[in-house]
């Protein structure tokens, strides 16, 4: 679909803004990861996402892709939720303290790409390429669930008195995630002179909404 889309973009002479993710890249760097790193997923959802930034950057069109990473959102089933959830119900929270990425709030991904693309063509066309944008900085989801119950505007709801930080190992799932996939998102901000929050201030934003 993506390359559908991108062809349609150069057919119409549009500039097509196509989102990725953190998970093109196996988490072993043991460093940030910057746009020009070799990607190599470990997981389908990966692999997927990877064939569909070479469909656009292979069309000719102009195009902006996005490689975000943990987006999130307050509705219901969301990483968020299951944590508030979860500390609601068990007194013990066990979470993976080895994966580490950059929390993306989706409201503030959804009004930079806006932003961006207000200023239309040529302005666009003139910046086609592949760009890392994600929530400035990193955390683990042991660290990042800490926060959210922080910033848990209910607080005495919640029942938990101990999380307990575990290994990817101890929940094993069908689809390998990358454990360090954190991204450097720098020249996004250097070309766009735009930048999103920190993870925990777009946090905290998010909560108190």
């Amino acid at each position: 679909i993506p390359g559908i889309l991108a062809e349609e973009a150069r057919t119409l002479g549009a500039t097509l803004v196509h989102f990725s993710t953190d998970y093109v890249f196996d988490g072993t760097k043991g460093s940030l990861y910057i746009e020009t790193d070799n990607p190599n997923p470990i997981n389908q959802y990966g692999r997927s996402k990877l064939a569909g930034e070479q469909a656009v950057q292979s069309s000719n069109c102009s195009y902006l892709i996005m490689r975000t990473s943990w987006v999130y959102s307050l509705r219901q089933g969301g990483f968020v939720n299951k944590v508030l959830e979860w500390a609601r119900h068990q007194e013990t929270l066990r979470i993976v303290s080895d994966q580490v990425a950059n929390p993306t709030w989706a409201r503030m991904l959804a009004e930079i790409t806006s932003q961006i693309v207000a200023r239309g063509n040529p302005y666009l066309a003139a910046r086609t390429g592949l760009y890392h944008l994600a929530g400035f900085g990193f955390t683990s989801r042991y660290d990042w669930t800490k926060k959210i119950l922080e910033n848990d505007p209910k607080k005495e709801e919640q029942i938990v008195k101990i999380i307990l930080p575990v290994s990817t190992s101890e929940f094993p799932t069908p689809a390998v995630r990358p454990l360090f996939s954190a991204l450097e998102c720098s020249k996004f901000s250097e070309i766009f002179d735009l930048q999103l929050p920190t993870w925990d201030q777009a946090l905290s934003l998010a909560m108190d909404s």
